[in-house]
């Protein structure tokens, strides 16, 4: 009966989601291919494609925004108009700046500045300053950013712009901090504090607030950043839970433990570990949306792409597509309504299961594949690929002097330093990746069809990210990891691949540590090293 019932939720959630993703579909209008545009046409495509693209970044649905700004930016020519020239550069900055190309973003940023300076637009110039100066400043180039904030505060008081001012102060104030000139950085906080208070403008306040709180902290005034903590939390929480209200509570914590109230910091604590927790649950579960919203979006775009050349017909395919929509209506009702009747069967009969599965299958410190799990999920990935001769490769994972993190901060930091590890790699993992944790601070992911080439690619993103991560808790020092690469070959079962990426992963660390290496049957352990990747940063509301 619950295989039936599994069955059936299966077939019910694919007709939900086809039927959603052909109601929700709209093609953006355009001219029929051959056919000459006129640079009227060609301004009304662009508008159009500009709000099909800002749609798409709203769903974090960047692949499917950069495909309509490049054809947005294909029309510009034949267009012939400045003002769209600057929302189409605009749009293409903000989109690369959203998906962390910083290096892309910087260039249109520039290319619209030198826009915005030839029209005389301060107002935009302004703006367009202080964009630059947080993708500037999320390259860590925080001695350029400050010139960059520091002409869009002039531009602002010169154009009496009250709220440009503010939050030019409050970039200053963010970026100060990050120069480690924390007097400097608290006067601009509190100057920016005020202004957003006199705007009533409480988002923007509760962020600086929580800054400032940060900034007092590391000036030895415990007793004012616990004010200042406890103004933002309120404000913060209007948002709902963030990690700004996190790093409140930590900030509290610590605060209270300057000035020697250990329980009440204790308290603070333990509230910002299960907010921590929390977090990291939201970001694994926004992360398979993702995935599955990608996926989902890959299939419109195939299917997008099809109508667009077949557009002679389109006429005729829309009304049959109106048809089939009215078909799929009846038939989601119809299934929506046997789904009422079973639904509590399917609940009463899958939840157990569920929880036994997850207890018996998960590592309960990281939340990834346990060792028995990704051993029986690597071995059924093995003979897929020997079956349909496909590449697979396994990638072990260590992370470097891991017992001095554990001997020199505890080992409620090594945890900290875990979980943060397992919710990095799993966000950069694909579809046909799987994760799990073999040991205390090793890790197995096996990439599905994937040859040697593509996972070392994987693998120095996934070392680069990892080196980049900023943990509170381990203060200045980063944590690096060693990783272990051999893929497939026929002769061997996925039990001694693995044992050859260990041998990989012990090469990277007599290496030297924090690298990849790549085991060959010939040559023995070979060193994979690239070059740099940028490093990806926050938005502009900051933070540490």
């Amino acid at each position: 009966m619950t295989a039936s019932l599994r069955k059936f939720a299966s077939c019910l959630l694919v007709i939900c989601c086809t039927c959603s993703t052909i109601l929700q579909a709209q093609p953006v209008s355009a001219v029929a291919p051959g056919t000459a545009v006129t640079a009227q046409q060609a301004a009304k495509q662009i508008i159009e494609l500009i709000a099909a693209a800002d749609s798409a970044m709203g769903k974090t649905q960047y692949e499917l925004a950069a495909a309509r700004l490049t054809d947005a930016y294909n029309l510009l020519e034949l267009a012939n108009d400045e003002k769209l020239e600057r929302n189409v550069l605009n749009s293409l900055a903000t989109l690369y700046y959203n998906n962390n190309q910083l290096q892309l973003a910087g260039q249109y940023y520039r290319k619209l500045i030198s826009l915005d300076e030839k029209s005389g637009d301060l107002q935009a110039l302004s703006v367009s300053y202080f964009n630059l100066g947080h993708v500037v400043a999320s390259q860590k180039q925080f001695d350029a950013a400050q010139k960059l904030f520091q002409q869009a505060q002039v531009l602002s008081h010169k154009l009496n712009d009250k709220s440009g001012e503010a939050y030019a102060n409050k970039a200053l104030g963010v970026n100060a901090q990050a120069l480690g000139d924390m007097p400097l950085a608290q006067s601009l906080l509190m100057k920016a504090e005020q202004q957003f208070v006199d705007l009533r403008d409480d988002k923007q306040r509760a962020a600086v607030l929580r800054n400032l709180a940060d900034v007092t902290l590391l000036l030895q005034q415990p007793k004012q950043a616990i004010v200042y903590y406890q103004q933002a939390i309120p404000l913060l929480l209007d948002a709902g839970l963030n990690s700004a209200v996190i790093r409140c509570y930590r900030g509290l914590s610590q605060a209270y433990e300057q000035i020697n109230e250990y329980i009440t910091a204790l308290k603070m604590q333990r509230t910002y570990s299960n907010l921590l927790q929390a977090e990291l649950e939201q970001i694994s579960n926004e992360s398979s949306q993702r995935m599955r919203e990608e996926l989902d979006l890959r299939h419109y775009m195939d299917s997008n792409t099809k109508l667009e050349r077949l557009s002679a017909s389109q006429q005729g395919l829309l009304e049959q597509r109106a048809h089939m929509l009215q078909l799929q209506m009846w038939v989601l009702i119809l299934v929506l309504a046997l789904a009422v009747s079973l639904g509590y069967m399917l609940w009463r009969g899958t939840r157990t299961a569920r929880i036994l599965h997850s207890l018996a299958t998960t590592d309960e410190l990281t939340g990834a594949f346990n060792r028995r799990a990704i051993m029986e999920a690597g071995r059924q990935e093995w003979l897929r690929a020997k079956r349909y001769v496909q590449p697979v490769t396994c990638l072990t994972f260590d992370v470097d002097h891991f017992k001095s993190i554990n001997d020199t901060y505890g080992h409620a930091t090594g945890d900290v330093v875990l979980k943060a590890l397992t919710a990095t790699i799993a966000d950069m993992m694909r579809q046909t990746d799987t994760l799990g944790r073999i040991g205390g601070e090793e890790f197995l992911l096996v990439a599905g069809n994937t040859d040697l080439l593509q996972a070392q690619s994987l693998a120095e993103r996934i070392r680069l990210q990892v080196a980049a991560l900023a943990i509170s808790e381990l203060g200045d020092r980063r944590v690096t990891i060693s990783i272990g690469l051999a893929g497939y070959q026929q002769n061997l079962s996925f039990e001694q691949t693995v044992q050859l990426a260990d041998k990989a992963l012990y090469h990277a660390k007599r290496s030297g540590r924090n690298r990849s290496s790549v085991y060959h049957s010939g040559i023995g352990q070979v060193p994979v090293v690239t070059g740099e990747q940028p490093q990806l940063k926050l938005v502009e509301a900051g933070g540490n």
